[in-house]
């Protein structure tokens, strides 16, 4: 069954546009699978949407001007949270559930592209969630922003889809 379903992925990988995308979705499952507490699957899903990624990006290395490379995995995570978190279709408590769960970089990198509306989500709640204790910030963050890591995984807003090719 597993190898119908990689099969069925690859088939999918044609394009930077559908890898993303797909790619993308396969992290939000995983991510939605932790936010119920679903481990497994949770893990199973982002396996599955790591081989995706090996496999797309294994003849982009070479790739001169790096159009056609997705982002790096953990900067897609970065963003599929971002998405989760402020959505508005998400339980407030499935949000909080699933920040605690998630791994502290990917919540380092996320924490200061979502905590205002995350807080205001919180007083707009009836009855007002905590915000300091549903969201608390991560640990070492401070020392995380002055690092050369913050400068890496900072979000690029300046950066659109039509930037890259895609035949």
């Amino acid at each position: 069954m597993e190898t119908f379903v990689l099969y069925d992925l690859y088939a999918a990988l044609t394009s930077y546009r559908t890898a993303t995308q797909t790619i993308h979705n396969l992290i939000s499952r995983s991510l939605a699978q932790l936010a119920i507490g679903d481990l497994d699957g949770s893990v199973r899903s982002m396996d599955i949407a790591k081989d995706g990624w090996e496999y797309y990006m294994k003849d982009k290395w070479i790739d001169l001007n790096s159009r056609r490379q997705l982002e790096p995995l953990r900067i897609m995570r970065r963003d599929a949270l971002i998405d989760f978190l402020l959505s508005p279709q998400v339980p407030l408590l499935h949000r909080a559930r699933l920040w605690r769960n998630v791994d502290l970089d990917v919540r380092r990198m996320t924490h200061d592209y979502v905590i205002a509306q995350l807080t205001e989500m919180c007083d707009g709640n009836v009855p007002p969630f905590e915000t300091a204790k549903a969201f608390p910030e991560p640990p070492g963050m401070e020392e995380y922003r002055q690092s050369p890591d913050a400068a890496r995984d900072r979000k690029r807003e300046d950066v659109s889809e039509g930037t890259r090719y895609d035949p």
